[in-house]
């Protein structure tokens, strides 16, 4: 996906200073590292805590907001990043009107943003919901052993 991503823009000088170079980097950070990263959290996580992690579900619609949103991101800014350098290029067209003309681009990425922040708060609660459990789970009888002296003491 990057590297047809990159392909489109090769050669083009239309694509230099556009949002196009904000398409490939959306698909390489958040499409690649991003995903990488969350993929480490979903594995890691888990074996750490000593807890399965207790919406399964969670991690699949997580992974399908992020990917709906760097494929939205990637294939509407490169589409805004060709459109913006062509009409750069023509020396009829005033500024304003590029800017105008990008709208519907800026809209549509703005939903990219909006399904990559769900995401995001989906895997931010499926994380804050596996450390309560793995803290109710080996905290509580920790916590018993310690308080036991003193709930005794109150019972005599």
């Amino acid at each position: 996906c990057v590297s047809l991503i990159g392909a489109l823009g090769v050669g083009r000088q239309a694509t230099q200073f556009t949002l196009f170079a904000s398409a490939v980097d959306q698909v390489y950070l958040r499409g690649f590292i991003g995903m990488a990263l969350s993929g480490a959290v979903y594995s890691v996580a888990p074996r750490l805590l000593g807890q399965e992690w207790p919406g399964q579900r969670w991690a699949r619609l997580h992974w399908m907001l992020a990917l709906a949103a760097v494929g939205l991101w990637g294939t509407v800014d490169a589409a805004a990043g060709i459109v913006q350098g062509n009409l750069l290029n023509d020396a009829g067209v005033a500024v304003p009107d590029v800017a105008r003309r990008l709208r519907p681009f800026l809209w549509t990425g703005t939903l990219a943003h909006a399904l990559y922040w769900a995401g995001s708060l989906v895997l931010a609660s499926n994380l804050v919901w596996l450390l309560a459990r793995a803290i109710r789970v080996r905290m509580r009888p920790v916590a018993r052993e310690w308080l036991e002296p003193v709930i005794r003491e109150g019972r005599a």
